[in-house]
């Protein structure tokens, strides 16, 4: 009975603390309280191995930890990519190659150079997110529209030769993206057309620049050496997946409460993943155990409970699939 009552003022607990988080960091998602009810409602299968109070309370405290980023994050996540991994190595690298110059003038005018020379593409089909992101990242940074073309654009601008020998001769493409989880779909997309643009100018640099990624997704990327550099804003190390060893999302005395959440989730994952995907982990795509949405998407490599339809199941976070 006592365990009744401290699982009840948990969930207490974390709905006050959910309650703030809407109002304030989930604002712009105008989520009514009876949405919140009914992801909760979702979590009163007798069959799963855990109680349906301890149900709940594992549910809240996941959602009382998911990382959300609205567009007023995204937008300064993208000033700090052009800022921090664009701009300011080649910054370095020209005083590098000038005597570790100060001269403003000199520097600005090198820079302004390099960046005349550079084209920067969204990761993936244009109606995807790394498209989709190009139009803030040229308002937020207050860049010209000739800088940005589409992938097919690169390739053939190389083949004509205007690449190489245009006025506004190409040095770099800049692939931007919202996410990189396992790597797959930078490294499917990119693969061919990097290598083909490096058989016809082998000194052009090709730069994967997501605003978030995971240290193993990025990993996989850097070990294909399809780009001269792989950076992201936000790096999501081990401690993002749910249920690792040093997950930041339980503490050492919450044994209980993290291994029930892990069954949870593979028990209604179980229901919610694709039956025809290669990938069919029920805690999210390439076992990613994520917490983390965007405000145009959610990624798959997600926890499938926060966003998943299947079997009556109502989502707290929507996520808009592709459709191949």
């Amino acid at each position: 009975m006592m365990q009744d009552i401290n699982v009840q003022k948990e969930i207490e607990k974390l709905q006050d603390r959910i309650q703030v988080l809407n109002n304030i960091a989930w604002q712009e998602r105008e989520m009514e309280w009876s949405d919140y009810q009914k992801w909760v409602n979702n979590f009163s299968k007798s069959e799963c191995r855990v109680s349906l109070p301890s149900q709940e309370w594992a549910a809240l405290h996941l959602l009382s930890k998911f990382l959300y980023f609205n567009d007023k994050l995204i937008r300064k996540l993208l000033r700090t990519l052009y800022l921090d991994i664009f701009r300011t190595p080649l910054i370095h690298k020209i005083r590098r190659n000038n005597n570790d110059t100060l001269e403003k003038e000199l520097i600005e005018n090198k820079y302004k150079k390099e960046l005349d020379q550079t084209r920067f593409i969204g990761m993936g089909n244009p109606s995807e997110s790394g498209c989709h992101l190009l139009y803030y990242f040229r308002q937020e940074n207050s860049l010209v529209n000739r800088l940005f073309i589409h992938g097919h654009e690169a390739l053939s601008q190389h083949s004509l030769g205007e690449g190489k020998t245009s006025k506004h001769k190409i040095s770099r493409y800049v692939f931007i993206d919202d996410f990189c989880g396992t790597g797959k779909q930078a490294i499917r997309y990119s693969k061919e057309l990097v290598s083909n643009i490096k058989k016809i100018d082998s000194e052009f640099e090709a730069w994967y620049c997501p605003l978030v990624g995971t240290v193993f997704g990025l990993e996989e990327i850097e070990k294909q050496k399809i780009f001269n550099k792989v950076q992201s804003v936000l790096v999501l190390d081990d401690t993002f997946k749910s249920f690792s060893e040093g997950s930041r999302y339980f503490r050492s005395d919450q044994v209980e409460l993290k291994r029930d959440s892990r069954i949870l989730c593979e028990y209604y994952g179980g229901f919610l993943v694709d039956p025809d995907s290669n990938d069919r982990s029920p805690l999210g795509y390439g076992d990613c155990q994520l917490l983390i949405g965007f405000h145009h998407n959610t990624p798959n490599n997600t926890l499938p409970v926060f966003w998943g339809t299947g079997a009556d199941f109502y989502p707290i976070f929507h996520r808009y699939p592709k459709i191949f």
